[in-house]
Parts: structure tokens; sequence; C-alpha cells
């Protein structure tokens, strides 16, 4: 099997068509997001000054962190459609909290370059999910423990790609990313807060105008 992948690594690269995407500009776009992984502080300073990404492939790496993480779900026999949701919202709501935090500590960074920022600092997942779940397929139930951890890691890795992002995107010290990561934290519990709030004065607005409606017909006579 290794010999297969291998052999297939080598040869795709003589495929026309993967010849064209390789010298895209969406793939270099693409490919940046490994550099950024490595080297967090001067990728992210080339993904501000010199727009070595964008917003359309951070969105692509954005939803394709998504489609892994679903096929997590799904292999271990999860809610894929509850869980992937509650995780896209809680990226949405990281970005509207991190945009309006760091909005109010004079950061430098635009709503546009903080989405493109958190899209990339999803790489790893993206790149590694598939391989540490395929390793706890075939491994079995001996590799459970091993994998949690790999993804713990790569969790891990994500939130020190996210404050270093913060750092360099708004011109921050380490104190502040810090500070702001937590009023982040803080602003998601708020918007968590006031749309179950919202929510719940919908459904007593529409629980008194139907409790009503039900009553219509015994006050007429």
């Amino acid at each position: 099997m290794l010999f297969i992948f291998v052999f297939a690594v080598k040869n795709i690269s003589k495929i026309p068509f993967f010849n064209k995407i390789i010298a895209s500009e969406f793939w270099k776009k693409f490919r940046f997001g490994s550099y950024i992984i490595f080297h967090p502080f001067d990728g992210f300073g080339d993904l501000k000054r010199e727009k070595r990404g964008d917003l359309k492939t951070s969105s692509i790496i954005s939803a394709l962190f998504l489609i892994v993480f679903a096929i997590q779900i799904q292999v271990n026999n999860g809610n894929v459609l509850y869980y992937t949701g509650l995780l896209f919202l809680l990226l949405l709501f990281f970005v509207i909290s991190s945009w309006c935090f760091t909005s109010l500590m004079d950061g430098e960074g635009s709503m546009k370059e903080i989405i493109t920022a958190t899209g990339y600092s999803l790489k790893p997942y993206v790149s590694f999910g598939i391989p540490i779940l395929l390793i706890e397929q075939i491994s079995g139930t001996s590799a459970t423990g091993f994998a949690n951890f790999l993804y713990k890691v790569l969790i891990a890795w994500i939130v020190l790609l996210l404050i270093s992002g913060i750092i360099v995107i708004q011109d921050y010290s380490l104190s502040k990313a810090l500070i702001t990561v937590v009023l982040t934290v803080v602003g998601i519990c708020i918007i968590i807060f006031i749309i179950l709030l919202f929510i719940n004065i919908i459904q007593e607005v529409v629980s008194f105008f139907f409790d009503g409606y039900q009553e219509l017909p015994f006050r007429s006579f």
C-alpha cells in the first residue's frame, strides 16, 4: 500500500490536469497555508503586507476544516449536522467577537484580515486530520488514545496560530493578544447568551399569541 501511495505521488505531477492546478494562483495561496503553520509570524506578516493569501482561499480552507471534522464525527457515529453546525457557529462567533474587541482595543486588522487569518490557522487540521483518522481506523482501538492525543495537539496548534495571527494582524504584544483571546471567549459567551435569550423571547411571544388564538372560540360564546 505504501508503495502504491509513493508511486501515485511521484506520477500525479505528470497528469496535465494536475499540472494546471499546481501552477494555478489558487494552489500557491493554498500551499502558503503550509508555510504559515510552520512559520506563523513571518507567514501572517506576508499575509498582511504582501497579500500572499486571500479571503477566497481562506474560506476554502475553513470549508475543508468543517468537512474533515464532519468525516471524523461520521466515522465515530456522531450527529454530523449538529456538531458541524455548532463548530461553524463557534467559528463565526469567534470572528465577530474578535473583530468587536480588537476594534475597541486599537487593533489594525480589518474584518476581512481577521477572517482570512482565522481560516489559514485551521490548516493543521486540514492537513493532518484525515491521516490521523486513517491511523486510528487501521490500527483499531489500540491507537485510539494516541489518536486522541494527536487531535489535542492539532487543537493546541490551531490555538497558537490564532494567537500568532492576532499578534501580527493587529500589531499587538503577546500580553495584549492573550487578553484579547480571553475577551473574545467572553464575547462568544455573550453572543450565545443573547441568541438564546432572543429565541426564548420569540418562543414566549409565539406561545402567547397561539394560546390567545386557541381561546378565541370559547370567548366568542
